[in-house]
């Protein structure tokens, strides 16, 4: 035991030493500061240094090849310093971190470079910085986390092949002329609470696309995926908001997005070729010139969605291939200037507890090609436990479902039903057997339900005091 006691306090008194002696160095192109070139600070800094950056721009390229090395402006937290400390150096890799460099990098801008920033282990931070305007990608091979950053404008593409945490940045209005994945391609790990908007792809490859994110895996979660493009492609292209995207994918907003490719086996507004888990997003207002509005040739589940108006010449919500499940979605208010306006396949397979709405297409305005099974279609049939009356939503663009709805209670409980959740983040089977659509009622999202007991506590205590 006092071995152990005696090894903690040696850890914690080490840790005390180098702390204390760790130098700040000021860099300031006024030589005021201690260099005036960010380099020249790196060079003779030691590990756990920090070194400060004062405004103004620094014509050169950075190399990290320091442990544990803080490299911030004077204040990362205030967007004029951020603005106005600049590296700039047009045809160079501008911040280049070594894979074990674990470096904390916050608050500079990184502008008018060939790539902003390559490179950094699991345990670096790049935070608060302005990664724009670079000729490829802005960031690219970063393992660690990305964070509160604004990475826009950039030529080559937003991120490429970066993997750890990924979240809170702006992503906007960068591009891809011949590649995937304007916003983001190739990264993994956890991307998260992101805005990702108005980037777009171009590309004349089979397999492409991905305006938004492309060849993305992990979990992507709780980011709005808006107004992205992908045009272009060769067979098996799209996806305007998310393209050849693995792993999960849920609670996102994936708004106005669009695809242009018209080739043969492409399209998909929203999404396009995303395997894996698709719940609980909410994805409208997606455009797709060929096939699928919302989704398109999407394979695993795509369950507790809201989809609704998309449009595309076949499968205005959604078009299948091959036999994904379709589970507990509500679809609406979709458009196909062909057939399918809510769900179109390309081979008959079943779909279950899903509610089709108000959809409109050139033929079978609510579904084409598939075998609906315990949903509520606008007239449809009642075979399979299909209903065809009025769902009775709350409002014009209030897709929840009243208590006299006829979708209450009647779906069926598919395998694992008691562990999801609704669209609210509620319960999905609140009377033993799940509703059609994605929203349950009388489900209570789990914020609200965690103060149940609470509340019954007070209200007992309450009457006992009387």
């Amino acid at each position: 035991m006092m071995r152990k006691l005696a090894l903690v306090v040696c850890f914690v008194w080490a840790s005390f030493v180098a702390s204390a002696y760790a130098a700040i160095w000021q860099v300031d192109l006024a030589g005021t500061g201690d260099f005036v070139s960010i380099q020249a600070a790196v060079t003779n800094a030691a590990e756990g240094d920090e070194i400060i950056v004062h405004p103004g721009t620094y014509v050169e390229s950075v190399t990290i090849n320091k442990t544990n090395l803080t490299l911030r402006s004077l204040n990362p937290s205030d967007p004029t310093i951020v603005a106005s400390t600049i590296i700039s150096r047009p045809g160079y890799t501008l911040m280049t971190l070594a894979t074990y460099s674990k470096a904390r990098v916050s608050g500079l801008s990184m502008k008018e470079g060939n790539t902003g920033l390559s490179g950094g282990s699991a345990d670096c931070i790049i935070e608060r910085c302005s990664i724009v305007s670079n000729s490829s990608r802005g960031v690219s091979s970063c393992n660690g986390t990305i964070q509160y950053n604004t990475i826009t404008w950039n030529n080559g593409g937003g991120l490429s092949s970066c993997g750890g945490t990924i979240q809170y940045n702006n992503i906007s209005s960068n591009k891809v002329s011949s590649g995937n994945g304007g916003g983001l391609s190739s990264c993994g790990g956890t991307i998260q609470n992101n805005t990702i908007l108005g980037n777009s792809s171009s590309s004349s490859s089979q397999h492409s696309g991905g305006g938004g994110l492309a060849y993305c895996d992990g979990t992507i979660q709780n980011n709005t995926i808006s107004g992205n493009t992908s045009g272009g492609g060769g067979y098996y292209s799209g996806g305007g908001g998310l393209a050849y995207c693995g792993g999960t994918i849920q609670n996102n907003t994936i708004l106005g997005n669009t695809s242009s490719s018209g080739e043969s086996y492409s399209g998909g507004g929203g999404l396009a070729y995303c395997s894996g888990t698709i719940q609980n997003n909410t994805i409208s207002l997606n455009n797709s010139s060929s096939f699928g509005g919302g989704l398109a040739y999407c394979g695993g589940i795509t369950r507790n969605n809201l989809i609704v108006d998309n449009t595309a010449a076949y499968g205005g919500g959604i078009y299948i291939s091959g036999t994904p499940q379709i589970q507990n979605n509500t679809i609406v208010r979709n458009f196909a200037s062909s057939s399918g306006g809510g769900v179109s396949s390309g081979s008959a397979i079943g779909i279950f507890n899903n509610i089709l709405w108000n959809n409109l297409a050139g033929s079978y305005s609510q579904y084409n090609n598939v075998i609906p099974h315990y949903s509520c279609i606008q007239d449809g049939p009642t075979a399979n436990n299909c209903i065809n009356s009025n769902p009775q939503f709350v409002g014009v663009n209030d897709f929840h479902i009243k208590t006299n709805s006829p979708c209450v209670d009647v779906g069926y409980n598919l395998p694992g039903v008691f562990t999801w959740t609704d669209l609210d983040g509620g319960p999905r089977v609140v009377n033993e057997i799940v509703d059609m659509g994605c929203y349950e009622y009388g489900s209570i999202p789990e914020p609200l339900a965690g103060l149940l007991p609470l509340l019954c506590l007070c209200v007992t205590r309450f009457y006992r005091m009387r």
